[in-house]
């Protein structure tokens, strides 16, 4: 199961990915186009230029790691 909230005075969205063996969280912020990335291991990953379209796709996956792997990492 999967949870998406804005961060407590960060007003950032958030999505908890609950079910995950890869990823805990990611934060997205729009202005900054930074997505954020909290791995399960406790890595933190910022990722520069990311674009809101990927984001609102990103939210739909049904496979965050999947989805990271084919659609983010290296890119």
């Amino acid at each position: 199961m999967s949870t998406e909230t804005t961060a407590p005075g960060s007003k950032l969205p958030e999505k908890l990915w609950g079910e995950s063996s890869t990823v805990k969280m990611t934060r997205y912020s729009e202005p900054h186009l930074i997505l954020e990335v909290t791995f399960a291991n406790g890595a933190m990953y910022h990722y520069k230029k990311f674009p809101k379209a990927v984001w609102d796709e990103l939210l739909q996956t049904q496979s965050i790691g999947t989805y990271m792997t084919q659609n983010v990492k290296g890119k």
